[in-house]
């Protein structure tokens, strides 16, 4: 071992030595800091994976309840029991308040078919929109648009702005077409019409998902 004197002790060797220790240091530090974090990262994406797939589960498992209880959480009465009209739009409020993982499931305009088929005695109907929600009770209305507000764009959401503005007034055919520019009397099959109206509800839960975040 060579020992440090007076002749040998180097002051610039020594530092420079210091200097290239810490280097060497900071080097290991931050190749553990990014395996760290590579872990980490990892680690949050396979919790976020699990965390989507148990959500599709109870997902699945509601939906496939509300079918077999051909039951409308909405009014809380038998689809059975209930005009087709109104049906398309109830069976579509329920299963958007049931989906947790968008665009839900691919099946979604057979399982609608199926509760307005319930509804309406395996005849499936075509009907305008006008006619669909003058159909639909005002205080129902008013549960089906709730969460809504006030449209800004009307496009984007044709039947929940035929909803209020069918609360605003009982001749409400004009303003809506002028506000959306689509026919409120062009003819629709029950099933497509709920899918739309679907659709429109999952857009609303997208959009109040995304302000929450901001």
């Amino acid at each position: 071992m060579k020992v440090l004197n007076s002749e040998t002790f180097d002051e610039t060797v020594i530092a420079n030595d210091f200097a290239s220790c810490i280097s060497e240091l900071k080097d290991h530090l931050n190749k553990l800091v990014t395996s760290v974090n590579s872990t980490t990262s990892s680690v949050f994406n396979l919790m976020k994976m699990l965390d989507e797939k148990q959500s599709l589960l109870e997902e699945s498992s509601d939906i496939v309840w509300w079918l077999v209880a051909s039951r409308s959480r909405v009014v809380d009465q038998a689809y059975a029991e209930i005009d087709p009209k109104e049906a398309s739009l109830y069976s579509a409020k329920d299963v958007a308040n049931l989906t947790r993982v968008p665009p839900g499931p691919a099946s979604i305009h057979s399982m609608l078919k199926v509760t307005i088929d319930v509804a309406s005695n395996g005849t499936s109907t075509a009907a305008g929109l006008q006619t669909v929600v003058n159909k639909v009770p005002k205080t129902i209305k008013k549960l089906l648009c709730a969460e809504l507000g006030v449209i800004s764009q009307p496009t984007l959401f044709p039947i929940h702005t035929a909803l209020q503005k069918s609360l605003e007034a009982n001749a409400w055919k004009d303003a809506f077409e002028s506000a959306t520019g689509l026919s409120a009397t062009q003819k629709m099959q029950l099933p497509d019409l709920g899918l739309l109206f679907y659709r429109e509800c999952l857009l609303q839960k997208q959009l109040d998902a995304a302000a929450s975040q901001r």
